[in-house]
């Protein structure tokens, strides 16, 4: 059993309650998730990932919406919540896809992108559609006539320059996802991205 005032936690003992399913034991794991320490912090998501039950799902979800914690824990959070399908983890992170900045968006639509679900759709080609009204404000502001511009206004040029940059990463991960589901809709989507 795990005692409340472990000094030293065995990180093959946390796995090992994880591959075994023993779900008896996710509130210990949960509370061996209050370590300062970051790789028994990971180790409890991957085992609470791999125990798969309602209860680990919301805890997962919690971890991953925390903007205190560790990226690297935020983002295993995600991983565990992408390793296995119900319903309740499905829109657990569309809930975290809506709330992220842009590192934690990419690591979700990965883990979105394993589900292979329809629901994930409408998610995904809203967020393409976001990234194409950012490329088109950065396309904007690329081609204002900066030759008049001062000192101060070519720095204001280059910083709105630089907050809307695209990613085109994001949109090739979100087409591909999308033709992951949807292959006709995807092959749209690659050609409109390839021009």
């Amino acid at each position: 059993m795990i005692s409340k005032g472990i000094s030293y936690v065995n990180i093959s003992a946390i796995s090992a309650l994880g591959t075994a399913k023993a779900t008896e034991y996710a509130p210990q794991l949960h509370h061996l998730f209050e370590s300062p320490q970051k790789h028994v912090k990971i180790s409890t998501i991957l085992a609470l990932g791999q125990l798969a039950s309602s209860e680990t799902i919301d805890i997962l979800r919690e971890i991953a919406l925390e903007p205190v914690e560790y990226v690297s824990v935020r983002l295993a959070a995600i991983d565990a919540l992408s390793s296995f399908f119900t319903e309740k983890n499905l829109m657990a992170l569309l809930e975290i896809l809506d709330s992220a900045n842009e590192h934690y968006s990419y690591r979700t639509i990965l883990a979105l992108r394993n589900f292979n679900s329809k629901q994930t759709l409408p998610k995904f080609f809203e967020f393409l559609h976001k990234q194409e009204r950012n490329r088109s404000r950065w396309r904007k502001i690329r081609d204002e006539d900066v030759d008049s511009y001062n000192d101060n206004q070519m720095e204001d040029w280059r910083t709105r320059l630089q907050v809307v940059q695209p990613q085109a990463y994001m949109e090739f991960e979100l087409a591909h996802s999308i033709a992951m589901i949807d292959p006709d809709e995807g092959i749209k989507l690659y050609s409109q991205l390839l021009i």
